[in-house]
């Protein structure tokens, strides 16, 4: 176990936020309705005023007060996505972002909503759990075949290489709702140990459309 440590001054932190840890088995948001976006194509993002839901007599479905969907579309399993990881981008000092994507490789269409599980792995078999940041609001994501979803990763790497740090050498994530789960090489360093930490410098957000 890892001693909870909150080394990084706030200034060397640009974007707060709270501290609510979501285990690797991931549930999705289930606070205010978003609407609803399609993603056609791949690496397709459509703007927020558009739907892939029309009125009609399609039958629907809607649970906690999200947007409805055509009831034939179902969530996006685990067994029907590809998880990849995005180009690193610094974002101030020792904090950086990078996009973890899913892509539907099924011939239907799927939906996603809210935060993926995200978990940090070391070679000896410690794990970190990877907070998520309440920075952008969920919505009902809509899947053509080949297209695409990701959620932005900010971590705060230790270029110190210190003895507190995390050193992560896998990632393992789980779509919203799903049990299942894919476990990706982590190739990007240690990261400063922040468990427990009210402002922690590591993150996931919500997903959002495209890649």
């Amino acid at each position: 176990m890892h001693r909870h440590l909150d080394r990084v001054p706030r200034r060397k932190v640009l974007l707060l936020v709270l501290p609510l840890v979501l285990p690797l088995v991931a549930a999705s948001c289930s606070g205010s309705a978003g609407a609803v976006h399609s993603a056609a194509t791949p690496s397709s993002a459509v703007s927020a005023g558009s739907t892939s839901v029309s009125p009609g007599s399609t039958p629907s479905t809607a649970t906690n007060g999200q947007a409805a969907i055509p009831a034939e579309i179902t969530r996006c399993a685990m067994a029907g996505l590809a998880v990849t990881l995005g180009t690193v981008t610094t974002v101030a000092a020792s904090q950086r972002q990078i996009p973890v994507t899913f892509t539907n490789r099924s011939a239907t269409r799927c939906s996603m909503y809210g935060f993926p599980g995200a978990q940090l792995l070391s070679a000896n078999g410690a794990t970190y759990d990877i907070p998520r940041s309440p920075l952008v609001s969920s919505t009902r994501i809509v899947l053509a075949p080949g297209a695409n979803a990701h959620a932005t990763l900010t971590y705060l790497a230790d270029d110190t290489a210190s003895s507190s740090d995390f050193a992560a050498t896998r990632l393992g994530i789980t779509p919203p709702d799903e049990r299942s789960s894919t476990v990706l090489p982590w190739t990007y360093g240690p990261i400063v140990n922040q468990e427990g930490a009210t402002h922690p410098g590591t993150y996931i957000m919500a997903l959002t459309p495209g890649a």
